[in-house]
């Protein structure tokens, strides 16, 4: 019964934390221009799957292939109160809604005041009239013209005018705020897909911190992982992060447990269409792992075969498959992250604390085989990635957790010399 209960709260721990942190990236991403994060978002995805978008996130077609084939067929609703409140007084509210609209424009906004400010304005642009006509009967012409357009009632009714802009706003924004739209299917289906392999990778890296630690400190971990992704967030737009993550981790979980190659294999090649050079150095991890272990020529092999496979994906993605595909920023950002004082404050806040406990490496096995993945790592993302966005170094944070999980129990539980 114990062991049922604690896998019960393994599981309601990863579910919860995952439904967290995914509606966090809804709210900081798209909430972050609301509505026109929204369109930028659909539209950009119908360029993505069509393969017309600017490289290098066009190369990372997988995400949007899910989204539009499978994920906003069962578009989970996810709650964003800016987003309704903008939906509710562009008048696509419900009944109840629409009444507590009128409710808070009378409140805060009485109409004896929404009155006045229409006569006050009415008389200020009378005088600004006449101040250039020289002319009370041209004045009063111009006036004429100018209410007719009806614009007072914009004031003193601004919901009756909110309203008649539905019939003349293009469908193309419009569909925005319908809910059995393509766009509002496309926009909840991303974040169905982010909580789906958000979930994954919650269940993988504690699988993952399981092998190394005790039940306890592997569930306590997850809340550690899940306190910093906030912090990679700041660049959300990047859809591939969760899957090429839950990817990432399933093959450091294989490697740690020397199992099959074949699964490798086939999460190297599902992954590199999602994000190619992650899918490289979880190679490099599994390579490293199998070679020190079995030291033969077939290992050898296998490595080979592992590590040509990401690079010959992203040789066809870039040089035929989306050969027109052209890049919206530099290549190379070297200078940009050797001068940009972000480019390194921001990975040492995202790394400080597993970092401590690197030289710990060299007292687990599988971490003195598989710990040279790094520098090449580190060395491409400060190459041709912004380091500031640092969801790039999430790979190598979950890689790194369980030597902070193991070593801070160790460091917290010994006993302080008298």
């Amino acid at each position: 019964m114990k062991n049922i209960l604690k896998k019960s709260f393994v599981v309601l721990t990863i579910v919860v934390l995952s439904y967290i942190t995914t509606s966090l990236s809804f709210w900081l991403v798209e909430n972050r221009m609301s509505i026109f994060g929204r369109i930028f978002l659909y539209y950009t995805h119908k360029n993505y799957v069509e393969g017309n978008g600017p490289a290098p996130n066009q190369y990372r077609y997988l995400p949007y292939l899910l989204v539009d084939k499978l994920f906003k067929y069962i578009p989970v609703p996810w709650l964003d109160d800016s987003y309704n409140m903008i939906k509710t007084w562009a008048g696509y509210g419900s009944k109840e809604e629409n009444f507590v609209r009128k409710r808070n424009l009378d409140t805060f906004f009485p109409e004896a005041d929404r009155i006045k400010m229409a006569q006050d304005l009415e008389g200020y642009l009378r005088e600004q009239v006449y101040s250039l006509t020289k002319n009370g009967v041209t004045a009063n012409i111009v006036m004429m013209f100018l209410n007719q357009v009806g614009w007072k009632t914009w004031i003193t009714d601004p919901l009756n005018f909110l309203d008649s802009l539905k019939d003349i706003i293009p469908y193309e924004f419009a569909a925005v705020f319908q809910s059995n739209s393509d766009m509002t299917k496309v926009i909840n289906g991303y974040a169905t897909y982010r909580f789906a392999f958000t979930v994954l990778s919650f269940f993988l890296l504690y699988l993952w911190l399981r092998y190394f630690a005790d039940e306890f400190t592997s569930v306590m971990f997850l809340f550690v992982f899940s306190s910093l992704m906030p912090f990679t967030m700041m660049n959300f737009y990047q859809q591939e992060t969760m899957l090429s993550l839950a990817l990432f981790l399933g093959v450091l979980n294989i490697a740690v447990r020397k199992k099959s190659w074949a699964w490798v294999f086939l999460i190297v090649l599902i992954g590199s269409f999602a994000r190619s050079d992650h899918m490289l150095f979880a190679a490099l991890v599994f390579v490293l792992q199998d070679v020190f272990s079995h030291k033969d020529k077939k290992s050898l092999l296998r490595g080979a075969v592992l590590l040509g496979t990401p690079l010959i994906i992203t040789f066809l993605i870039t040089k035929v498959i989306f050969a027109d595909s052209e890049y919206y920023c530099r290549v190379v950002q070297l200078t940009c992250n050797l001068t940009n004082p972000w480019c390194w404050f921001f990975p040492v806040v995202f790394l400080i604390l597993p970092a401590i406990f690197v030289k710990k490496a060299k007292e687990i096995q599988f971490f003195k085989r598989t710990f040279w993945w790094i520098f090449p790592f580190i060395a491409l993302n400060v190459a041709v990635g912004v380091t500031k966005e640092v969801r790039l170094f999430l790979p190598l944070l979950v890689y790194l957790l369980p030597l902070m999980a193991v070593e801070s129990k160790k460091l917290f539980s010994e006993k302080d010399g008298v």
